[in-house]
């Protein structure tokens, strides 16, 4: 008898649950289901910020004493590097929004028998940059295409940028007087004359100035891509003010049209 209630006791234990109080905030959380949504994240904003500010630093060192022009060269090359770098990252940005966040606004689905438009995305980083912002551009409604000038322009940065970044050779010869004792020097251009339009120096005679017309060619890229795509892209300096105070471009911050931002930038340059 002893067992037999137990085992009754045990039972009507297993077959007992306890009710949780229902103060309603089960319901909200079966209603309130969770949601994950999907963004893009880049360097953008600090190659872009370089960018500006390796520009500055070549400017102020273009005037300095010829001891210190070598920096010049220096920051003129970090510039065109970091800029060629905060373009192709904006620009892969929106390729993912319009092809990869299906959850975003500015998708857009690919038609399955579109052979070309699959075949660009899949060798993505393979094609130029020009192309694919000129493409971006294209797949926007009611958005003027990439002006055929600045897509010369991202082509003669990206370029630039190539010899920078991959080590090119560049072929030179010493050339010896006998008569005089004195020597000179010649060096080849790299595949020769590629700058047709934007006048870029020699790679391993870069200034300043060469860093400022690819400063221009990049903001007015990125500035292209961020109005066609309904977006304020922002970055921020810290070479325009005096102190290292920063500077802030767009996100709310003080903005206004890439002519008025490079003016700004040359103004910061002493004369």
């Amino acid at each position: 008898m002893a067992k037999r209630s137990k085992a009754k006791t045990k039972g009507n234990r297993k077959n007992t649950k306890k009710s949780a109080p229902n103060n309603g905030r089960n319901g909200a959380k079966a209603g309130a289901a969770k949601k994950r949504f999907k963004y893009a994240r880049t360097l953008y904003t600090d190659h872009i910020g370089e960018c500006v500010d390796a520009c500055i630093r070549a400017a102020r060192f273009a005037q300095a004493e010829a001891g210190l022009r070598p920096r010049e060269r220096r920051f003129a090359i970090a510039s065109v590097v970091h800029g060629y770098t905060g373009l192709e990252a904006v620009a892969n940005i929106f390729k993912f929004e319009a092809f990869d966040n299906k959850g975003g606004r500015n998708f857009t689905a690919v038609d399955a028998c579109d052979v070309a438009v699959k075949r660009l995305l899949k060798d993505w980083t393979r094609v130029r940059l020009e192309d694919r912002c000129a493409f971006l551009m294209r797949t926007r409604q009611g958005t003027p295409p990439l002006q055929e000038a600045l897509r010369m322009h991202i082509l003669e940065v990206r370029e630039l940028r190539n010899l920078l970044a991959h080590g090119y050779v560049m072929p030179g010869v010493i050339l010896f007087d006998g008569a005089t004792g004195k020597t000179s020097s010649e060096i080849s251009h790299p595949r020769g004359n590629k700058f047709p339009r934007l006048k870029f120096s020699r790679p391993d005679k870069l200034v300043y100035r060469d860093a400022r017309k690819a400063l221009g060619t990049v903001l007015h890229g990125v500035h292209c891509l961020a109005h066609a795509f309904g977006n304020v892209l922002d970055f921020v300096s810290y070479e325009l003010r005096d102190g290292g105070e920063p500077r802030y471009f767009g996100g709310g911050a003080a903005e206004g049209p890439i002519e008025e931002i490079l003016c700004e930038i040359d103004a910061s340059i002493p004369s």
